[in-house]
């Protein structure tokens, strides 16, 4: 067998080299680790979330939040944010919501305002940052599929039906907090205004009622909601609210059946009518108002609706026009340059109050479930479902419910 020498000078060296080379890699790894430690910060759990509430700091409104703690970015929010402009939707012809000034050739109205607080609060201002366009009750749902407009803000009801399954599109759309509350009334002749409030009251019919014919427009839950108390009388379709006057004012109807603003005889009065005219006295359906946007993206729809309740808020609050760039709450939420959303919300087109004394008051005086609730009138309220024939198709194709089905029961936190 062979005899090895060790060198123990050698082998001295070389243990002195390895500890070395250990002592550096330890101390590399712990550097590493500082600067990791530095960059992320401590632990949640270690840390209390600190929530930063600007003043005024008795707001209601949703406190700041750290950017750490801002949601997935929205691509649907960043994509109009980068394009410059923001797309609405609405009506060219209601004027109060949504309508062409034919002075100044602008868009006026409660809704325009919405859309341009929207806009305000993307991009701190809204002149020259949205690009109004002009929708019917027929095509407004198919335009915001087909992503020719961001949302659509054209007196559209929130129903259970249109949030799974909307007839036109088959899609289902997410709803904001309404911005109005309202429902199907009719205004026109005296006589058959009555005939309509004896048939729905089942007061004894006139004769002369079988004359009755209601104009009401169609693709809205207007004709749904006439047929479903009077399956018997005369619908006379109308194709757009400027179609429904022309159809009254010519006689092909006798009564016309819409939301209380369209019924409104000062509105009415400006499309050329000039006979006797009265408003019923029942009002036969729920319309609950809501800007309406894709439902393929949470937090864009989040955002919208953030903004609403924001400028319903400020009224509460007192925060208006003129003072919103002193008083309104700041949120990083959305991200800090979304930061200020709501005082550029507020400053560009005033709180709620604001909004209706200016566009939609002289039409319709606001009624008491449009008013600022302080918690002494009843807050529930049933939404309408439409139609409840309809087909949603394969509720099991859900991950959820299919796996509910799977498992054979519901498992509820309480």
């Amino acid at each position: 067998a062979e005899s090895v020498v060790y060198d123990r000078n050698l082998w001295s060296n070389v243990k002195r080299s390895t500890c070395f080379c250990l002592i550096g890699v330890v101390s590399l790894a712990a550097l590493v680790m500082i600067i990791i430690g530095l960059v992320l910060g401590p632990p949640n759990s270690h840390k209390p979330i600190e929530y930063i509430v600007s003043a005024p700091t008795s707001s209601s409104l949703p406190p700041s939040l750290p950017p750490s703690l801002s949601p997935t970015r929205s691509t649907t929010l960043h994509r109009i944010a980068n394009s410059g402009y923001l797309r609405c939707g609405v009506s060219e012809d209601r004027p109060g919501l949504s309508f062409v000034n034919p002075e100044t050739q602008q868009y006026e109205g409660l809704e325009v305002d919405l859309c341009r607080s929207i806009a305000a609060a993307i991009f701190g201002t809204f002149e020259n940052r949205i690009d109004f366009i002009s929708t019917t009750a027929k095509d407004r749902f198919q335009v915001l599929f087909d992503g020719d407009v961001d949302i659509i803000a054209r007196t559209t009801t929130h129903t259970m039906e249109r949030s799974i399954s909307e007839p036109l599109t088959g899609a289902g759309f997410s709803f904001s907090i309404p911005y109005l509350y309202d429902g199907v009334g009719f205004g026109g002749d005296p006589f058959f205004v009555a005939c309509v409030d004896n048939l729905l009251e089942s007061v004894s019919f006139e004769e002369e009622c079988g004359e009755l014919k209601i104009c009401v427009k169609g693709s809205t839950t207007h004709t749904s909601a006439v047929l479903g108390r009077m399956p018997d009388v005369t619908v006379v379709d109308a194709n757009s609210t400027a179609d429904l006057y022309y159809r009254f004012n010519e006689g092909l109807c006798n009564t016309i059946a819409s939301e209380s603003f369209d019924i409104s005889e000062l509105v009415v009065r400006t499309t050329g009518y000039s006979g006797n005219y009265t408003i019923s006295r029942n009002v036969i359906s729920k319309e609950p108002l809501a800007m309406v946007t894709l439902n393929d993206d949470a937090h864009w729809s989040d955002f919208v609706n953030w903004i609403i309740v924001g400028i319903l808020q400020s009224e509460e609050q007192g925060i208006t026009q003129s003072n919103a760039l002193a008083s309104a709450p700041r949120t990083d939420l959305f991200g800090p340059e979304f930061r200020l959303m709501f005082r550029d919300a507020i400053r560009a087109v005033g709180n709620y109050a604001e909004i209706y004394d200016r566009h939609l008051e002289q039409f319709v005086p606001r009624l008491p479930i449009n008013e600022i609730n302080d918690g002494n009138l009843p807050l529930l309220y049933s939404f309408p479902h439409g139609n409840l024939d309809s087909s949603v198709g394969d509720l099991t194709k859900s991950p959820t419910m299919a796996a509910v089905l799977d498992r054979g029961y519901l498992t509820c936190g309480v």
